[in-house]
């Protein structure tokens, strides 16, 4: 609901919505300390022992993780569309984010969020 609630749209699925920001939801989300929140969540997993390679591996016992990893970083992909505050804050993980590149996680698309238009993060 919170990908569906952070742009406005017609699509009800929250992998390819990508109407405008919803702004009010994008500060909402930053002052709930969302970005950290998720990106904890995001990191969880693989600081308990499991390496992003099995993650991209396409094992069955893995997909749900998967998936909802690949909600968080499109919910947080929609937090940082437009809105150069919130891509500072998540600019702090790109390290993260770019270990993540290439394992089915969805995260490609939150990295580019994160500098498109953002003339101050390049």
């Amino acid at each position: 609901t919170l990908v569906l609630n952070s742009t406005f749209d017609d699509d009800t699925n929250p992998m390819s919505r990508d109407g405008p920001p919803n702004r009010l939801m994008q500060k909402l989300l930053r002052e709930l300390q969302a970005i950290s929140t998720l990106m904890r969540m995001v990191q969880l997993p693989f600081q308990r022992g499991l390496t992003s390679a099995w993650m991209g591996s396409g094992e069955r016992r893995f997909q749900q993780l998967v998936d909802v990893i690949s909600l968080a970083y499109r919910l947080l992909k929609q937090i940082c569309k437009e809105n150069e505050r919130n891509a500072l804050e998540l600019h702090q993980y790109t390290p993260t984010i770019r270990d993540h590149l290439g394992k089915g996680m969805s995260c490609t698309i939150t990295l580019k969020e994160i500098y498109v238009g953002k003339r101050k993060l390049l």
